[in-house]
């Protein structure tokens, strides 16, 4: 069904910007030319130069440089310097241009109340701890992960006592499900509350 309308959607985009469009499924990765029309699909990675619009569907990710229209849906990730337009939905994330890059990142995690920030691509380590607390915006959030090139996730418990548990992998999927398995097995009722990846 995914991959139905994902189909239908490359080709009404295809007819709006009269350029060639590309489908991708679970998992692939495509590079594609200049003036496409791009829809990854769940987990997929599309990697395009300028004058591509992409849109990302969940877990997916989608790298372009200036001048790209991106569109992230759920979870996604987008990434593009300068000059492009980029929109992210829900639980997506939109690496900024001030952030593009580096490659290091970071969660900071408050128990307390149960709050959560995260940096990434930033050029230093220290410099993505800094962001990390500062995005927590607790007086109480300190680093509990961190990752040069890979994806990091924070899995905390729904009730009052607000334990977590962190991964770190090199895939984002795998890394989520590392987290929630780990956190489920050994506090109870879990969800993921913080998740970044550096690309």
């Amino acid at each position: 069904m995914m991959k139905t309308i994902l189909m239908i959607l490359a080709a009404l985009l295809s007819n709006v910007l009269g350029a060639e469009s590309y489908v991708i499924s679970n998992g692939q990765r495509i590079v594609a030319p200049a003036g496409c029309s791009i829809v990854s699909s769940s987990y997929g990675t599309a990697v395009a130069p300028a004058g591509c619009s992409i849109v990302s569907s969940s877990y997916g990710t989608a790298v372009a440089p200036a001048g790209s229209s991106i569109v992230s849906s759920s979870n996604g990730t987008t990434i593009a310097p300068a000059g492009s337009s980029v929109v992210s939905s829900s639980s997506g994330t939109a690496v900024r241009p001030a952030q593009y890059g580096g490659s290091y990142s970071a969660i900071a995690y408050d128990k307390n109340v149960r709050r959560c920030g995260a940096s990434w691509n930033w050029g230093n380590q220290t410099l993505a701890n800094k962001k990390a607390v500062e995005s927590c915006n607790r007086a109480d959030c300190k680093v509990v992960v961190t990752a040069q090139s890979m994806c990091t996730v924070l899995a905390a418990t729904k009730n009052v006592t607000h334990d977590s548990w962190w991964a770190r992998d090199y895939n984002q999927r795998r890394a989520r499900t590392i987290a929630l398995q780990n956190c489920e097995s050994h506090y109870g009722n879990c969800e993921i509350i913080c998740d970044t990846c550096n690309h």
